[in-house]
């Protein structure tokens, strides 16, 4: 995901050196055996955030894409809702990841999923996006932003490589209430690594950036629907890649949304 300092801490928080071993292991767990596959048959391992392929289909549905559209990743992990973009909606994506092993991994089960021509991933920063001016029809970006603490460069990076009319779609944790946070969260094993704000301060960023905004969503109303949307009945209750601790980094993240402190929103926005 895109950087906070320090960036090093981030990579470790979020891949461990066996980290493609541990992707197999969860595919074999989830009865997957043949060589190829498709972007269905992962719905249950390769997205990390809250709510799942269900929330990212509501994030894609509101950007209002037509088919054939490039689309930028911000903070692409593994690759699943790039996967979910092409195979669902034929755009063409481009995700940029921090991390090396989930850009390995992405393009990996891109090609496993015939998707590689339609999706491509590169190692680089939300801060430093490795693509020209105008580039792209519109972007997203699903749970990075509590790992970036300068919203606002990253905002202007984004909208850098936008064409002017673009959208914007965010989907973020964010903060709707006072506290201390307990760690580890599913983001950051330690307060230096998060970097969770308001969603007031992500309106600023990007007005500041060059975007309008169309609309704020508070999805906690959607998560008891989400919820029973991913049910995987054959699954084990936590598959190897999602690694050690991952019970307590959503137990604390479930506690803090109960207590009002944190809520899943989803930002919609336009380049000027």
């Amino acid at each position: 995901m895109a950087a906070a300092a320090p960036a090093d801490a981030l990579i470790e928080h979020y891949a461990a050196e066996a980290f493609a071993e541990a992707i197999e292991a969860s595919i074999r767990a989830l009865g997957i055996t043949a060589p190829t596959m498709s972007a269905g048959d992962l719905e249950a391992i390769d997205e990390f955030h809250m709510g799942g392929r269900p929330a990212t289909r509501a994030l894609f549905e509101a950007l209002t894409l037509p088919t054939g559209a490039h689309v930028l990743d911000v903070g692409s992990g593994i690759g699943g809702p790039a996967r979910v973009g092409a195979a669902y909606y034929g755009w063409q994506v481009d995700g940029v990841d921090l991390t090396p092993a989930f850009v390995s991994v992405a393009t990996d089960l891109s090609r496993r999923t015939g998707l590689n021509a339609a999706t491509r991933f590169v190692v680089g920063s939300a801060l430093h996006l490795p693509f020209a001016d105008a580039t792209f029809d519109a972007a997203y970006m699903l749970h990075v932003g509590m790992n970036i603490q300068d919203k606002a460069a990253a905002m202007r990076e984004v909208a850098r490589v936008l064409r002017p009319g673009a959208r914007f779609g965010i989907y973020d944790i964010m903060r709707i209430g006072d506290g201390d946070l307990a760690y580890p969260l599913p983001w950051s094993s330690i307060a230096a690594t998060s970097a969770v704000a308001t969603s007031a301060a992500y309106r600023d960023a990007l007005r500041v950036a060059g975007f309008d905004l169309i609309s704020e969503r508070d999805r906690r109303p959607d998560l008891r629907a989400f919820a029973a949307a991913i049910r995987f009945p054959d699954a084990p209750t936590v598959l190897p890649h999602r690694g050690e601790g991952w019970q307590l980094k959503t137990a604390n993240l479930a506690r803090h949304i109960k207590a009002g402190t944190l809520a899943p929103i989803e930002l919609i926005a336009e380049r000027s």
